[in-house]
């Protein structure tokens, strides 16, 4: 018995858990994007998962379990086997006295629960479990990557296998890497030839991670497999290719491209993995403050002006930008786009790909932009300062404007802006937000440990006054502070850390501000305005994170 949107209403809204009016916009991102309404609303923070999961437990008069932070061990997980695991939506996380306790979607499934019992050869205790950890959670099935490569060598190299199970095994190569790649929420994979044949890496939360060296045999049918996949010429290898393929498995779809290039020893090959789950972005599961959200959404109700996120290539910038687009993204206004590339394809928003071979650059495309009659233009990268002028006065001219550049935090893009040649005055009457972000790694919830930290790190702390006072350390005395760890686990690849969050300072341009921008005063004095609002410092929101065991001291170090 799956419980119904309409009760999941009548429990949330009735005894004032959220308001109508947001569980009414859940329902509706629910409806357009044909995610789960449950998970719609945990991404959208409107409510929390473990008290979404205790309201629908109780309801239902099934004990909950959240298991995203349940170690399941490997014996017991392998009492369920994987084909029903995965059918049915189960899975065992623990044994009692005498029973086995298992997570379900939908503990009412009585078949599910009585070949269980029969398989294990003991009662069972049923828990109910939130749909997208149970999924998580399945993913422990899956061998480790070394294993299942070997395993397929091994079927390769068989002499009696015939060529049709040869050739599954072929395919399967490249099917199993970028599974791989997709379960550990790998941004690229990296293949790079070498005297041995090639070693395979993937990039994982920003950080590269070497997975295993394949053999030459393997290289070289992983390479010709690539490219057939990606409508590649086969027979070039003294040219640099581009290419793109879809890749479907199960219910989820990646668009990958492939960009393969000459290299001493053979062919370099880079996948870009994006998928559709990693895509369905929300202001609110950034990582962004309630009372920065509540800045950025007061922002983006305006009809012009300009809203700008700064930081360094990687940080997530376009990530953000992009979330708020899911907001202004409604039939009553047009919505035109100019990126370099077009990272995910909105529906109902025009994105145009700048094309600089083509003489399509950012400010030629953002010109025939202004002349299509938008409501809203958002350009991938203020670079130049054609791109900054263009913006600006298409800000001024009852545009609303969200671009990104590069900047360390948010007091620096106005004399970013100023090196462009943008006038003061200009600045002041056409910027409303600017953003700076970074993004780091978070612990494993999974295998998070929490712990007194040692002199060296007590030693950087003490050292850095803004650190210092960020984490609300006085007197000098570190006594109590606890900090957190991953210790590293199946599901995290031994690293400690699973996903990534961001840290952000929103700034927002009012009236004093503005006045110290048009007098010209220097960037000192437009500090000391900006940091007497008190706004939230990206070293400070970070401090926040480390406090709470999102993610770790060093982690902070490394991005700041």
């Amino acid at each position: 018995m799956m419980i119904s949107d309409k009760k999941i209403k009548k429990l949330l809204v009735g005894p004032g858990h959220i308001d109508e009016s947001d569980y009414d916009r859940a329902f509706k991102v629910s409806c357009r994007t044909k995610k789960d309404l449950k998970q719609v609303l945990v991404d959208e923070k409107l409510v929390e998962i473990g008290q979404l999961g205790h309201i629908i437990a109780e309801e239902i008069k099934v004990p909950y379990v959240n298991l995203s932070r349940e170690r399941i061990q490997e014996d017991i997980m392998r009492i369920v086997p994987e084909p029903l695991a995965r059918k049915s939506e189960v899975i065992p996380f623990g044994k009692g006295e005498g029973f086995l306790k298992i997570a379900m979607v939908d503990p009412s499934d009585l078949v599910t629960i009585h070949r269980v019992e029969k398989g294990a050869g003991m009662k069972v205790k049923v828990y109910f479990a939130m749909k997208e950890d149970l999924k998580e959670a399945l993913t422990a099935y899956k061998p480790d990557m070394k294993t299942e490569y070997e395993e397929l060598i091994k079927k390769i190299s068989n002499i009696s296998l015939s060529e049709a199970e040869k050739s599954k095994t072929k395919i399967r190569v490249v099917n199993s890497l970028l599974e791989h790649g997709y379960h550990l929420k790998a941004s690229d994979v990296h293949i790079e030839p070498n005297k041995s044949g090639a070693l395979l890496r993937f990039r994982i939360d920003g950080v590269m991670h070497d997975m295993i060296n394949i053999p030459q045999n393997i290289y070289d049918l992983t390479l010709l497999r690539i490219k057939v996949m990606a409508k590649m010429k086969i027979d070039e290898h003294l040219k640099a290719q581009d290419g793109k393929l879809e890749y479907i498995f199960g219910e989820e779809k990646m668009d990958i491209r492939v960009s393969i290039v000459p290299v001493v020893g053979g062919e370099n090959i880079v996948l870009r993995l994006l998928s559709e789950k990693n895509r369905q972005i929300s202001l609110h599961n950034l990582g962004i403050s309630s009372e920065s959200v509540s800045l950025i959404e007061k922002s983006i109700k305006n009809q012009n002006g300009m809203i700008l996120v700064a930081g360094p290539t990687g940080s997530g910038k376009t990530t953000t930008i992009y979330s708020m687009l899911e907001l202004l993204n409604k039939k009553e206004v047009h919505v035109s786009t100019i990126e370099d590339p077009v990272e995910y394809h909105i529906e109902g928003l025009s994105q145009i790909q700048v094309n600089e071979s083509a003489g399509l650059t950012f400010s030629k495309g953002l010109r025939a932009i202004v002349r299509q009659d938008p409501d809203i233009i958002m350009v991938g990268e203020v670079r130049d300062t054609e791109t900054a002028d263009i913006a600006v006065n298409s800000a001024m001219t009852g545009h609303l404007v969200l671009s990104t550049l590069h900047a360390n935090d948010a007091v620096t893009i106005i004399p970013r802006l100023l090196e462009m040649g943008i006038k003061p005055f200009l600045i002041a009457s056409t910027v409303k937000l600017l953003i700076a972000q970074r993004l780091v790694r978070k612990i494993c919830e999974k295998c998070r440990s929490s712990y007194v930290p040692g002199e060296k790190e007590k030693m950087i702390v003490m050292r850095n006054e803004k650190l210092k006072k960020a984490l609300n350390i006085k007197n000098d005395n570190m006594d109590g502070l606890m900090l957190f760890k991953g210790e590293g686990c199946k599901v995290c690849a031994k690293t400690g850390f699973k996903g990534r969050v961001g840290l952000y300072e929103v700034l927002e341009m009012d009236d004093e501000v503005r006045e110290v921008i048009v007098q010209g005063e220097n960037m000192s004095d437009i500090r000391k305005v900006m940091e007497g609002k008190n706004i939230s410092s990206i070293v400070y929101d970070g401090a926040k994170k480390v406090l709470s065991g999102a993610t770790t001291l060093s982690e902070i170090l490394r991005v700041i």
